[in-house]
């Protein structure tokens, strides 16, 4: 901490030394170097070290930075050499490099760091969280609830955090065009996981991470005066360090074990090659096409079922996993007419699963009596998808244009309660800039699904047990395969009365309809509008503000039990509201700037409930409610020709209230039947003073 705060004021102390970039004639820099370069140093200070703050950049307590990035292309003669970075004093720092003769060759790199905070208000009973092997804390004793446990905590932080690397090149021969490039993807650091102990206890654990994924792609295209055609193939492998994750359960009595095992993200590896091409078939009809082939592989030894049981039980050693992918695209182009386009697109995409089906006698939750369950096949999921997407756009007159469109969408699917639907849309629209001063659009899509053949909850449970029986309400249907009306509306229109002051409104509607389902999703709802408005009083003036309100609403109907009176409802109805403003204003002819902006957001859901006649004391939930309130003021003074001097200040404000974790201590009894990890994140109110150096190289700006 101390290394980084020196550091940042070394560095501002070595900035002002720019200042004799005053001279505009000033050539230090190479010939040919183009850019900026910022450099400087915040400070960050709170009431709170909640992990919300600083999610994605990796602060979360009071602390300096160092504030780094550029933006810089060099060129000389047909030589080119870029570099950007960004963020280079935080943990989500980004570097992009590349090199190159212009018609020639290219080679890039690229770094991305990108941190996940995911809470620090954590309690784990556990030694050595973040290893493999998760043994109970010395003094913790065991019970058959949360609230007969003697619980021992330590503290433990939640955090992860994905590295990436690209490397990458690109010739040109002639009219060939090759490009290859290796992409490594590290993942570390910790996550959560509920670990069961029987069917209704658990225990929330702290999951290691250590992933390491490998993405290479090679292609090959030639380029033609008519036509282009292009080869590719592209390779896959992820590696999970960690196979599985052992813990000594909390819980005793009946026959939970005292020792649990659960498998974590298997090794996999993919390949796919693909032909893609286009051709001008005369100078207004264009024909493009994509295939593409694939395998996906698994193949990690199986698990034992039990921590107290082998691999005998398994009627296989190894996942033996296979799924073969073919996508193929055939798209033409053509204006018929000066004014009429047309568009024809086909697309079918399938999975072929080549997995083994064999009957699985597990033993659930490491059961210490070995009581084996019925047997289960494991269900080897495709899909097949075919699509027809055709569209007409037509200009009818002064900045006029109509557009008509239909698309048809099906799909068969194996181990569904549902093995085919088929999908029905129609989108009208206009867009048009016919009355000064105003442009506006709207477009409306109508679509229905329906089942091509009838639903059958026995489909999936005879394949998937030896005899029949019922995994879930044979009722119940899954929005994805459920008959459905949908609605669609978007609409905007912006005004500029005068060359000064600009207004926009913009609308989105979607509907959808399932109420051929029995159960499930009834219904879902959603709509949002935004107010703009911009106005300019003077050249040296800008003045802005928005509003944008969004609603979501949803309905679920379930049953507990047989019959109609057993039915339960729950709606869920979700209100945001999000405004903003800002102000800037230029002096002494443009070398101060002075901006000022704030944005706030308010998010309120409520979900109620209604029951039928046999069930009674429904209680509806707290409201969830989230706030966010932001400022910000920026200062800037133009130094010299090629250096600006800023200042900025930042002030955010988070709240939120979750029923789900409020009130919940974490490591606690306060759910009898779980052992809580974490609880609600803390609010915050956070401030942020920067002061930074912006070096223009080869401009001079006003």
């Amino acid at each position: 901490m101390k290394r980084r705060f020196y550091t940042m004021i070394f560095l501002l102390m070595l900035i002002p030394g720019l200042s004799w970039a005053q001279d505009e004639d000033a050539a230090l820099m190479p010939e040919g170097l183009l850019g900026d370069v910022t450099l400087g140093g915040a400070g960050v200070f709170g009431d709170s070290d909640s992990f919300k703050f600083g999610e994605y950049t990796g602060i979360n307590d009071d602390t300096g930075y160092i504030i780094g990035s550029s933006n810089l292309t060099y060129n000389r003669d047909s030589y080119f050499m870029n570099l950007f970075t960004d963020d280079l004093g935080l943990d989500n720092r980004s570097i992009y490099w590349e090199t190159g003769i212009t018609g020639s060759y290219t080679v890039y790199a690229e770094y991305n760091q990108i941190p996940h905070l995911l809470n620090n208000n954590t309690l784990t009973p556990f030694n050595q969280p973040g290893s493999t092997t998760l043994t109970l804390n010395p003094g913790f004793v065991r019970g058959g609830s949360t609230t007969a446990l003697t619980i021992v905590n330590r503290d433990f932080e939640l955090q992860n955090e994905r590295d990436t690397g690209l490397f990458g090149i690109k010739s040109t021969f002639g009219k060939f065009n090759f490009d290859m490039s290796y992409k490594r993807t590290e993942r570390d650091g910790t996550q959560s996981i509920g670990g069961p102990s029987d069917g209704f206890r658990s225990t929330i654990l702290p999951d290691p991470i250590d992933q390491v994924a490998h993405d290479m792609h090679a292609g090959l295209s030639h380029s033609g005066d008519r036509g282009q055609i292009e080869l590719s193939f592209d390779y896959s492998l992820f590696n999970n360090k960690f196979d599985s994750l052992i813990w000594e359960g909390p819980f005793d009595g009946g026959n939970r074990a005292l020792i649990n095992l659960i498998a974590r993200d298997p090794d996999n590896h993919s390949w796919k090659v693909g032909l893609s091409g286009a051709y001008h078939l005369t100078n207004t009809t264009r024909i493009s096409s994509v295939f593409q082939y694939g395998i996906m592989e698994q193949n990690e030894s199986l698990l034992p079922f039990s921590t107290s049981t082998t691999t005998a039980l398994l009627p296989r050693l190894k996942a033996d996993a296979q799924i073969q992918t073919i996508h193929g695209t055939l798209n033409l182009s053509s204006r018929p007419l000066p004014k009429l386009a047309l568009n024809l697109r086909y697309r079918h995409y399938q999975t072929i699963n080549d997995t083994p089906i064999q009957s699985f006698a597990y033993i659930a939750t490491d059961d210490t009596a070995n009581t084996v369950s019925a047997p289960t096949n494991n269900l080897p999921y495709d899909m097949t998808q075919n699509q027809v997407d055709a569209t007409a756009s037509y200009y009818a007159f002064k900045g006029t244009t109509f557009k008509l469109g239909y698309k048809f969408d099906h799909r068969k699917r194996d181990f569904r309660s549902v093995d085919e639907t088929k999908e029905n849309a129609i989108t009208a629209g206009v867009r048009s800039s016919y009355f000064k001063n105003v442009s506006l659009g709207y477009k409306v899509t109508l679509g229905v699904r329906e089942e091509v053949d009838p639903y059958d909850e026995s489909k999936v449970n005879f394949a998937r047990f030896g005899t029949p029986g019922n995994l879930t309400n044979p009722l119940m249907k899954r929005y994805d395969i459920s008959e459905r009306e949908q609605m669609k509306h978007s609409a905007h229109i912006n005004f500029t009365p005068t060359a000064r002051t600009t207004y926009g409104v913009y609308y989105n509607f979607v509907y959808d309809d399932y109420d051929t389902s029995q159960l499930g999703l009834q219904l879902s709802r959603r709509h949002d509008v935004t107010f703009d408005w911009t106005f300019l009083p003077s050249d040296a003036t800008t003045i802005n503000a928005y509003y944008t309100f969004e609603n979501i609403v949803t309905e679920q109907l379930n049953q507990d039990g047989a019959g109609s009176a057993n039915n339960w409802i729950a709606n869920h109805d979700n209100d945001a509201h999000t405004v903003g403003a800002g102000v800037s204003h230029q002096y002494a002819e443009g070398r101060v700037k002075l901006s000022a902006d704030y944005w706030f957001s308010d998010s309120v859901e409520e979900i109620t409930f209604a029951t039928g006649a046999n069930l009674v004391g429904a209680l509806d939930m707290p409201k969830l409610k989230t706030r966010n309130h932001n400022a910000r003021f920026t200062g800037r003074y133009r130094w010299s020709p090629n250096v600006d001097i800023s200042m900025r200040y930042l002030y955010q404000k988070f709240d939120i209230d979750d029923f789900a974790t409020d009130g919940f201590s974490p490591g606690s009894s306060t759910a009898p039947n779980v052992l809580t990890l974490f609880g609600t994140l803390p609010d915050f109110d956070a401030h942020t003073a920067m002061v930074f150096f912006t070096y223009r190289v080869g401009t001079v700006k006003n």
